[in-house]
């Protein structure tokens, strides 16, 4: 997030652990809205005329806007929106613009993107939480990719989908699933997006070797618990996740002697973070 550049293959929401992080992009040559995004998408500019795709920039309405997007938002968020987009900087190191939409003289929805050489990504999205129903989120995603398609761009980002979690699946509504790809971790290559039995969920892959070992353990006499631990220095987005590893557990005993466990020794918290904790892998 801000001027940071990351990924990540795992993400933790209340206390549930996915294999997120499934990057997906849609190609732009020959691409054109279906009818039922072609529906989404006119009605809007009726409702709200005042538009605009211009170079990013920030000013108190804007904070504003986003004050009140953070006061309903469930999740953790920056402190501002110049600290979500430029870690507190004045100067942006990428070419940000933005979708700015206005009810009269109100503005109720603003999303930003970054422009490269032949592609574009879709950094954030924020709107008044009375315009909720209007679905203006949605609206400006496809507001940036016909910006995208008049410029000749190659390819849209409107970054990740987290299977088995459903809250960032309208954006796979921007095309059918022939019409979008994945980021395949496997083959370290774009493949069609086919639904996520296609992605080989690493997160499962995991559990099933502990569990595994745990087995293994429990025939050879030895005690163990799966436990989980955040890191220590937890990784936050906005939508409040948090960066996991899974925890080992050694053991050493001779056949038929009471088993002793290893004890994990974590670091002292750095100034201002918070104490790290174990907690059962559920």
């Amino acid at each position: 997030m801000g001027q940071t550049i990351f990924t990540t293959h795992f993400l933790c929401f209340y206390r549930a652990f996915y294999s997120a992080a499934v990057w997906i992009r849609l190609p732009l040559q020959g691409y054109e809205f279906r009818k039922s995004l072609r529906k989404a998408f006119s009605p809007q500019p009726a409702a709200f005329p005042r538009q605009g795709k211009v170079p990013a920039s920030l000013n108190p309405e804007k904070e504003q806007l986003y004050r009140r997007y953070k006061a309903s938002f469930p999740g953790i968020l920056a402190p501002s929106l110049k600290d979500s987009l430029l870690d507190g900087e004045d100067l942006n190191i990428y070419n940000t613009y933005e979708v700015a939409v206005y009810d009269g003289s109100e503005l109720v929805v603003l999303s930003f993107f970054d422009l490269g050489k032949n592609s574009a990504a879709s950094i954030m999205g924020i709107y008044d939480p009375d315009y909720n129903r209007h679905s203006l989120g949605f609206f400006t995603m496809l507001m940036e990719i016909d910006f995208c398609m008049q410029r000749g761009m190659e390819f849209f980002y409107p970054g990740y989908v987290v299977p088995g979690y459903s809250r960032f699946d309208y954006k796979l509504r921007i095309g059918r699933a022939e019409d979008i790809e994945y980021f395949d971790l496997r083959t370290q290559g774009w493949q069609p997006y086919s639904g996520t039995r296609a992605f080989g969920c690493p997160l499962k892959k995991m559990e099933n070797r502990l569990d595994d070992m745990q087995q293994f353990l429990i025939r050879n006499n030895f005690w163990s618990q799966k436990l989980y631990y955040p890191s220590l220095i937890p990784t936050c987005s906005a939508s409040g996740t948090l960066l996991i590893s899974t925890s080992r557990c050694s053991c050493s005993a001779r056949p038929g002697s009471t088993p002793t466990v290893s004890s994990y020794r974590l670091r002292p918290p750095q100034r201002g973070l918070p104490t790290p904790a174990l907690l059962p892998l559920r």
